[in-house]
């Protein structure tokens, strides 16, 4: 990870994060991309707000046969020019700023500061589930966990540091969270919680925990769900039986029995 510099708990500064571009506009023929978007972290006073700065639109309508990485450098210059004090910042998750050029959208809009949770209101907000909302899970802090093997994309082999316990870790692998990796990750806690003790389902060993990286407040710990901690079974998935050509040792044709 990157290492970031301590700031003064009276200065505001912008932590860039991930830039990312729409691609379309290759296949079109077009000379610039027609949406760009820089996610950063906004420190202000010792909090800090997540913030993605979206951008919707031409900024040249003449070829410039820029390379990406000197889009991405313009554009990381042009946000750097915002003043976001102003702007009325969800906590907790992550805003996103749009710039447009539709002239319908040029009159200022007032936000109320009253809400004390909009999580129901905005389906896109970006919100991590609270461990407070599973307690029949062990909560284990994902930095006890070594991991060993990636099994496949956001499945790894992990083993718990004091007694080298093995797990599976069932993770949300993204550059930047989305709002429905929490339904997901919900249902299914939910449906482990249902079929707990049943043999022939896989078990649940905890929930993988760690504090909030979109949490404002940088003095309140606020422990999140990061991940789903299952039993770690030595027999192998089922891809690498279908792999390995074992699948005659197990009589699959039982399995749906």
């Amino acid at each position: 990870m990157p290492t970031t510099t301590a700031l003064s708990p009276f200065t505001s500064d912008l932590e860039l994060k991930s830039y990312c571009e729409d691609q379309d506009f290759l296949c079109n023929g077009e000379p610039e991309p027609n949406s760009r978007s820089q996610t950063l972290i906004y420190h202000f006073e010792n909090k800090k707000w997540w913030i993605k700065v979206t951008f919707k639109g031409a900024i040249s309508s003449f070829p410039q046969n820029k390379t990406k990485r000197e889009r991405r450098k313009e554009y990381q210059d042009f946000v750097k020019l915002f003043d976001f004090d102003p702007l009325a910042l969800l906590d907790d998750t992550v805003s996103e700023v749009i710039l447009s050029e539709d002239p319908g959208t040029i009159d200022s809009i007032n936000l109320r500061h009253d809400l004390e949770d909009t999580s129901n209101r905005d389906p896109l907000r970006v919100t991590y589930p609270l461990c407070l909302r599973f307690p029949s899970f062990r909560a284990i802090n994902i930095a006890e966990l070594i991991e060993e093997d990636e099994i496949t994309d956001g499945v790894f082999r992990v083993l718990h540091r004091s007694d080298r316990t093995p797990h599976i870790l069932k993770v949300v692998n993204r550059p930047l969270y989305q709002p429905r990796d929490s339904d997901v990750i919900q249902k299914e806690l939910e449906n482990l919680e249902h079929f707990k003790g049943v043999i022939g389902i896989v078990q649940s060993a905890g929930i993988a925990a760690f504090n909030n990286p979109y949490a404002t407040s940088q003095n309140v710990e606020q422990m999140v769900i990061g991940g789903i901690l299952l039993e770690y079974y030595s027999g192998g998935s089922l891809q690498r039986v279908l792999s390995e050509q074992r699948i005659r040792k197990f009589g699959w044709e039982r399995w749906a029995i």
